[in-house]
């Protein structure tokens, strides 16, 4: 079965060609702005200032309707880069950043937003740093987290089994937990044994089958 990259990826292959066939996007700059803009998520680029300077059809429509107020996204952002300074956690000052963290929509749906913080190095400045962010809805929600603590598993495990659910990758599960990947890959592990199911896929399968009932 592909994930949800590989299926992305095909996807993309798929559009490109189309593309060559049935458009003028002849630069690979257009296509690319092209596949981005159509891709099934949310997707913002903004610069040093973290002013927008794209945004695909999904991130435009949900910052037009107010459903994500991105002030509230750069907060959150700048919360944990604060805090990630102050831990010593930040790393070199020259490397590329990645955060996981979360907003609540208008209509009270959760969003999943992976910012990536890239630093340009001109001339030996820092200048010109941008990012790029994606996000996705979270469709299992904290009720569901409830009824799996509450039925099947711990309050830890629920959550990582939600999280998964709700798109995110292992790694990128405990980067949002603020634990090892190792512990996240344990709670998994027993998250399979507690349901009595045989992998993640299952899992995944599980926890949405039981947010639709609910």
């Amino acid at each position: 079965m592909l994930s949800n990259s590989e299926e992305i990826l095909s996807t993309s292959f798929q559009l490109t060609s189309i593309l060559f066939k049935s458009t003028c996007a002849t630069t690979s700059e257009e296509i690319f702005e092209y596949l981005v803009k159509h891709l099934p998520f949310g997707v913002i680029i903004a610069n040093e200032k973290n002013d927008i300077t794209f945004k695909n059809i999904i991130a435009e429509r949900l910052l037009k309707t107010n459903e994500i107020d991105y002030k509230s996204l750069l907060s959150s952002i700048i919360s944990i880069d604060n805090n990630r300074r102050s831990s010593g956690r930040e790393g070199s000052s020259k490397c590329n950043r990645k955060i996981i963290t979360h907003i609540n929509g208008k209509n009270s749906e959760t969003y999943f937003a992976k910012i990536l913080r890239i630093k340009k190095i001109n001339q030996g400045s820092d200048e010109g740093d941008f990012s790029i962010i994606v996000f996705t809805s979270g469709k299992v929600d904290l009720k569901t987290e409830k009824i799996l603590s509450e039925l099947f598993l711990t309050p830890s495990q629920s959550r990582i089994a939600c999280l998964i659910s709700n798109g995110l990758s292992l790694k990128d599960a405990a980067s949002f937990l603020g634990i090892k990947e190792s512990t996240a890959r344990q709670n998994m592990k027993e998250v399979i044994s507690r349901l009595g199911v045989k992998s993640q896929k299952d899992v995944v399968a599980f926890v949405k089958n039981l947010a639709a009932v609910d």
